[in-house]
């Protein structure tokens, strides 16, 4: 059974939130990093901002080096062996 558009929203912000959490990593750091604006950031991770753009879902999906599925929720992330430090400098 697919999941309804609020249900994926909310997974969304939630795998969001889970990865600045489990990288330390602020929403001022994000937005430098990404080029995706702070504010947006804040709606994307309180599910406000219902449909990000792919260019957006992208951006996230390479700096925090995982997959758009997994970002979706579609696929688990394995934050057990996932290293908490991001390498920013190449960012």
């Amino acid at each position: 059974m697919q999941k309804s558009l609020p249900q994926k929203i909310n997974k969304f912000a939630y795998i969001l939130k889970r990865l600045m959490s489990h990288h330390l990593i602020s929403f001022r750091e994000l937005s430098k990093f990404t080029n995706i604006s702070y504010v947006y950031l804040h709606r994307l991770s309180a599910g406000k901002s219902c449909h990000p753009s792919i260019d957006v879902l992208k951006k996230l999906s390479l700096f925090f080096k995982i997959s758009i599925s997994q970002f979706i929720g579609e696929q688990e992330i394995d934050f057990k062996n996932r290293p908490k430090k991001l390498d920013l400098d190449e960012k």
